[in-house]
């Protein structure tokens, strides 16, 4: 009982008639129910309710989370599949002799050596290398170093081909000087 119900009931005692004044029976207390945490109504509404939806069944569950963890590793999966070929690093096709056409000896010796990689030749030039290099592709971007493939080989500004050094690489064009001081500027072919 509370100190308020316990005030308010003396309160009230003089105004109330005893019915007799035989010996009183104590009336049994009851604990007063907790209040509630909100200020929104816990009993249910007193007119019609809704349906409420039946609950799903255990297989039901078991049913979508097993198609849940298989979509997530067929996913997983594939991703990793994509990235290992996207990623994956090809040797050109190096000019090997089939097998079948080398003798026993030879042909087990090719099949055992590792694979080879080759550079494609680079195109023919004369004995003085007076003529400037070929231009054959020009690599550049933003805050990465630059790179022109001069006859085949690949340069950074600074290194020589033949008798040529590459001094400036922009807007896809290449500037070569040679050692005479002799200066060209090479665009690629269209």
């Amino acid at each position: 009982m509370s100190i308020i119900e316990k005030a308010l009931r003396q309160a009230q005692e003089p105004l109330l008639k005893p019915e007799s004044p035989a010996v009183r029976t104590p009336q049994p207390v009851e604990a007063p129910a907790p209040a509630p945490a909100h200020s929104w109504k816990t009993e249910p509404a007193a007119g019609p309710s809704l349906p409420s939806a039946p609950a799903p069944s255990t297989k039901t569950l078991i049913l979508v989370a097993a198609v849940v963890l298989a979509s997530t590793a067929a996913l997983v999966i594939g991703g990793a599949v994509w990235l290992k070929r996207t990623f994956s690093i090809r040797p050109a096709a190096s000019a090997r002799v089939p097998a079948a056409v080398l003798s026993p000896a030879a042909a087990e010796s090719v099949a055992s050596a590792p694979p080879t990689v080759s550079r494609p030749a680079a195109p023919a030039r004369t004995a003085s290398r007076s003529q400037p290099p070929t231009l054959t592709g020009v690599i550049e971007g933003t805050g990465a170093p630059a790179y022109a493939m001069l006859d085949g080989e690949i340069v950074q500004v600074g290194q020589a081909v033949g008798d040529w050094t590459l001094t400036e690489i922009a807007g896809g064009a290449v500037t070569i000087r040679r050692s005479d001081g002799t200066q060209t500027t090479l665009r690629l072919p269209e």
